[in-house]
């Protein structure tokens, strides 16, 4: 008995499919409102000045890089955040991305791994 199940979302089209294939990347444009963008770049900041304790050299969390003029540490990214962060979870989670993932994929996906680059 086999099952070959995983079949809908059906979000993406053919030819978004096709240039995936091909091409390694695809563009989604406007998969989330602007009001959840902006909410998004909010809890960013909320968490930036309520967590300033995580942005600290020897948290793995963190990563900095050298400014380009001065060699100084920068921060740089967050790894992870959708804990620290429920807008974040919510949209790593959701479906629109999913959907579209699983189009790709063949059969669904589970977030692996998510970072917030500043």
């Amino acid at each position: 008995m086999t099952t070959d199940a995983p079949a809908p979302p059906g979000v993406l089209t053919a030819e978004q499919v096709a240039f995936y294939r091909a091409e390694g990347y695809v563009v989604l444009r406007n998969v989330f409102e602007p009001a959840e963008i902006a909410a998004l770049a909010a809890d960013a900041d909320r968490v930036l000045r309520e967590r300033a304790d995580a942005v600290h050299p020897d948290n793995l969390r963190v990563r900095f890089k050298p400014h380009r003029a001065t060699g100084e540490p920068v921060f740089e990214v967050l790894d992870p955040i959708a804990d620290l962060s429920p807008v974040a979870r919510r949209m790593t989670r959701d479906p629109r991305i999913l959907d579209a993932l699983h189009d790709l994929y063949g059969e669904p996906a589970e977030l692996f791994k998510e970072k917030l680059i500043y």
